[in-house]
Protein backbone atom coordinates (compact mmCIF):
# COMPACT_ATOMS: atom_id res chain seq x y z
CA UNK A 1 0.00 0.00 0.00
CA UNK A 2 1.89 3.14 -0.65
CA UNK A 3 1.04 6.86 0.29
CA UNK A 4 -1.75 8.22 -1.54
CA UNK A 5 -3.90 4.74 -0.55
CA UNK A 6 -3.20 5.29 2.72
CA UNK A 7 -4.40 8.70 2.76
CA UNK A 8 -7.90 7.49 0.44
CA UNK A 9 -8.46 4.69 2.80
CA UNK A 10 -8.42 7.19 5.51
CA UNK A 11 -11.48 9.21 4.29
CA UNK A 12 -13.98 6.45 4.41
CA UNK A 13 -17.20 7.10 3.77
CA UNK A 14 -18.31 8.27 7.03
CA UNK A 15 -15.19 10.48 6.86
CA UNK A 16 -16.17 11.95 3.35
CA UNK A 17 -19.81 12.84 4.65
CA UNK A 18 -18.15 14.88 7.96
CA UNK A 19 -16.23 16.30 6.13
CA UNK A 20 -19.02 17.18 3.30
CA UNK A 21 -21.34 18.60 5.94
CA UNK A 22 -18.61 20.91 7.46
CA UNK A 23 -18.47 22.66 3.97
CA UNK A 24 -21.66 22.14 2.90
CA UNK A 25 -20.96 20.07 -0.10
CA UNK A 26 -22.56 16.96 -0.77
CA UNK A 27 -20.73 13.35 -0.30
CA UNK A 28 -19.92 13.06 -3.99
CA UNK A 29 -18.69 16.51 -4.71
CA UNK A 30 -16.50 16.13 -1.53
CA UNK A 31 -14.99 12.69 -2.77
CA UNK A 32 -14.13 14.49 -5.98
CA UNK A 33 -12.84 17.52 -3.83
CA UNK A 34 -10.21 14.93 -1.72
CA UNK A 35 -9.40 13.23 -4.99
CA UNK A 36 -8.29 16.42 -6.67
CA UNK A 37 -6.52 17.59 -3.25
CA UNK A 38 -4.73 14.51 -2.88
CA UNK A 39 -2.41 14.23 -5.30
CA UNK A 40 -1.01 17.81 -4.56
CA UNK A 41 -1.19 17.51 -0.80
CA UNK A 42 1.15 14.44 -1.57
CA UNK A 43 3.44 16.76 -3.57
CA UNK A 44 3.31 19.29 -0.96
CA UNK A 45 4.36 16.52 1.50
CA UNK A 46 6.75 15.53 -0.17
CA UNK A 47 8.91 18.52 -0.50
CA UNK A 48 8.41 19.11 3.04
CA UNK A 49 9.90 15.66 3.61
CA UNK A 50 13.02 16.53 1.53
CA UNK A 51 13.90 19.39 4.38
CA UNK A 52 15.79 17.51 6.85
CA UNK A 53 13.98 20.11 9.38
CA UNK A 54 10.17 19.77 8.15
CA UNK A 55 11.05 15.89 7.46
CA UNK A 56 11.86 15.01 11.06
CA UNK A 57 8.20 16.51 12.36
CA UNK A 58 6.75 14.80 9.36
CA UNK A 59 7.71 11.20 10.69
CA UNK A 60 7.10 12.45 14.49
CA UNK A 61 3.71 13.54 13.70
CA UNK A 62 2.95 10.27 11.15
CA UNK A 63 4.35 7.91 14.11
CA UNK A 64 1.34 9.77 16.31
CA UNK A 65 -1.23 8.84 14.07
CA UNK A 66 0.07 5.26 12.81
CA UNK A 67 0.86 4.76 16.98
CA UNK A 68 -3.37 5.00 17.21
CA UNK A 69 -4.49 2.61 14.43
CA UNK A 70 -1.27 0.14 14.72
CA UNK A 71 -1.51 -2.67 17.62
CA UNK A 72 1.69 -1.48 19.61
CA UNK A 73 4.22 -5.24 19.51
CA UNK A 74 5.23 -6.43 22.84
Amino acid sequence: MNLQDQFSAFFSNRVVELLAGAVGLNPAQAQMALRAILPRQLDHLADLADNPQTAVGLGDLWSMGTSRTTPKRP
